[in-house]
């Protein structure tokens, strides 16, 4: 698995990739532009209303990811490129990096026994081998953390965006990296290509609704919440297994000050069932 530290060489080098990449987007076919560029569909009358959805959207999300990634990426051009002047309004002022909480999910014992699935469930061991050689490509072709939050926007996909309504309260700031890294590869090795992917809120809600009640279950029953018992929770669970082998990984690379701890892990492992469970029912 590459590295996962938040930023570059540089924080230069990162802005330039963004701001690179966003150019490039303007003459790439975009599924919720009916396949359109943005330039064509600046030029289309039924496609601008879509048109400016999109940029909206692109724009919120670039203003939060310079707020908590402490990024620099302008994207104003983009009003004077598309001709889209009835919407563009001044960037928002400078303000301070939110502080995240962190929620402590579980008081559950290290498990450093990479062989803790051995015998528990029945997996398709060549299915978790597939999961993790998928998503180590794809991590791998990503010059910035924020690469894959892009390809998964741009490709039609609402979940990140509807994931960080819902849980943006709950995220420590090591998980929430480790969320925005991770969720786009959950999305590139579950959704098949060109499949516009836009997840309801309420179904979100809902699905994390379930996996808190089951989790206070646990606790009833006194029974921890480890990746053997979590996976009874996961509809996909060889996705469940790659992942929970692929945080395993980081946490041997990463760098002490990055290294999470057990409750963030927990955390992490908690909202990957989610998106999993999300993705696997509109598929």
């Amino acid at each position: 698995m590459p590295s996962t530290s938040p930023d570059l060489e540089g924080g230069g080098n990162k802005n330039q990739y963004l701001n690179d990449y966003y150019k490039d987007l303007m003459d790439q076919p975009i599924p919720l532009l009916d396949d359109s560029t943005p330039r064509q569909a600046s030029e289309d009358f039924l496609l601008r209303p879509k048109l400016v959805a999109w940029v909206k959207d692109l724009i919120s999300n670039t203003d939060k990811s310079n707020l908590y990634e402490e990024e620099s990426v302008n994207l104003d051009w983009m009003f004077d490129e598309l001709g889209l002047h009835e919407i563009k309004v001044p960037p928002p002022p400078a303000r301070p990096r939110p502080e995240l909480p962190n929620q402590d999910f579980s008081d559950q014992d290290d498990y450093e026994d990479e062989d803790y699935f051995e015998d528990e469930v029945d997996i398709d061991e060549l299915e978790v081998e597939r999961y993790v050689e998928v998503i180590n490509r794809f991590l791998g072709d990503l010059e910035t953390r924020d690469g894959g939050l892009i390809q998964m926007k741009a490709a039609g996909c609402n979940l990140m965006e509807v994931l960080e309504e819902e849980l943006e309260e709950d995220m420590s700031v090591n998980v929430r990296n480790l969320i925005t890294f991770l969720v786009p590869a959950i999305w590139h090795a579950l959704v098949p290509k060109n499949q516009i992917a836009q997840v309801d809120s309420e179904m979100l809600s809902t699905e994390i609704e379930t996996l808190l009640f089951e989790l206070r279950e646990y606790h009833i029953v006194d029974k921890e919440a480890t990746p053997q018992n979590l996976i009874e929770l996961c509809f996909d669970e060889e996705m469940f297994v790659a992942m929970v082998q692929l945080i395993d990984v980081y946490q041997e690379e990463a760098l002490k000050k990055d290294k999470l701890s057990d409750s963030e892990t927990s955390q992490l492992t908690i909202h990957i069932i989610v998106v999993i469970n999300v993705l696997s029912e509109l598929l």
